[in-house]
Parts: C-alpha cells; sequence; structure tokens
C-alpha cells in the first residue's frame, strides 16, 4: 500500500493487526509509467484486498533540513544524475537534488524529512554514519551528526501536518 499511495509506513493509520504482520505475494505484468504502475497497484489492492482509504491530514513530528552554520559542504554536480542511493551506514548522492535526499532520510530517521535548505541545483555528497543497531564501538557518528559535519545541513526537529492513509477496509484477499 506505501508503494501504490507513495507514502511511508508511519503515514497509514487503521487497518486491522493482521494487515501489519501477514505478507502476500504479488505476480503481476505491467507495463508503462512510474504513475501507472502505482494506480493499478491501487486498483489491486482494491479488488484483491477491499481496500478502502481515504486521505487525511495529522499533525505529526518532523525534521526540517536547513543549511548548518559552515554552510553546504557539499560539492556542485552541476547537472541531474543517478540521486540518492541509501545504504547501511551510507548514503551516496549522485547528481541530487535537496528534494530527494530529504525523502530518503525519512526512511532511516522514521519522520518525514522537509527541505527548507533553499539550495537549488544538484549535488554529489557521501554520508558515513551509525547505524542504530550498530554496535557501540561503532566509529562513526550518529546519522544526525554526519549531516551535520559532513553536509553542513541540520535537521531541526518541529511539527507540521503531514497527508496520512486512513483504512476504511481491508479484507484477506480471495483465492485466485
Amino acid at each position: 500500500m506505501t508503494y501504490a499511495c507513495q507514502v511511508r509506513d508511519i503515514q497509514v493509520s487503521g487497518g486491522p493487526g493482521w494487515a501489519d504482520s501477514e505478507a502476500y505475494n504479488i505476480q503481476a505484468t505491467a507495463g508503462g509509467s512510474s504513475a501507472d504502475m502505482h494506480a493499478m497497484m491501487q486498483t489491486l489492492l482494491g479488488s484483491r484486498f477491499s481496500l478502502k482509504l481515504h486521505r487525511d491530514s495529522k499533525e505529526m513530528s518532523v525534521y526540517d533540513l536547513v543549511l548548518g552554520k559552515k554552510g553546504p559542504l557539499m560539492q556542485d554536480a552541476g547537472k541531474p544524475g543517478f540521486g540518492v542511493g541509501p545504504g547501511r551506514g551510507r548514503i551516496a548522492g549522485r547528481g541530487a537534488d535537496m528534494r530527494t535526499l530529504a525523502s530518503v532520510l525519512a526512511g532511516p530517521l522514521g519522520r518525514i524529512v522537509r527541505d527548507r535548505t533553499g539550495l537549488a541545483g544538484y549535488f554529489n555528497f557521501t554520508i558515513t554514519y551509525r547505524p542504530d543497531d550498530a554496535p557501540a564501538d561503532d566509529p562513526h557518528p550518529s546519522l544526525l551528526t554526519a549531516i551535520q559535519e559532513q553536509l553542513g545541513l541540520r535537521l531541526d526537529p518541529a511539527r507540521a501536518p503531514v497527508e496520512v492513509l486512513m483504512i476504511d477496509s481491508v479484507s484477506r484477499p480471495t483465492a485466485n
């Protein structure tokens, strides 16, 4: 559902407990644009799971990605590239814009991240940080510290209205 509706787990509310704990394999063949794929997946979820939902807004904790005191420490890429690739303890950007970085940071941070840097353009960078489940003796900084020290940016906690999906009803899928 998060893929089909292009939201994060934290933006989904409601539904029965089994919806979080049971996994289903979906095999389908589709073509077209990314928007077409999202629309087809939404249709499939509606028909196979009788999924009914609506969009709403909810006040949530978020982070604002802003310029740090030193200013940006990233290399100007000059043009769009591959974007941002997350990995365990590492986030690499090649020709990435700040909106994409903010979106990727939301994953490991578990919060929506809003780009408030005011930076236009595309950048190359690498962030190396200590994942939450790393041993205590891991020498890398936390993600929040790494963003400050390695990118010249910082994350300010804030509260803001966030779009959420409210599950009205969902059923276990019907057999093929």
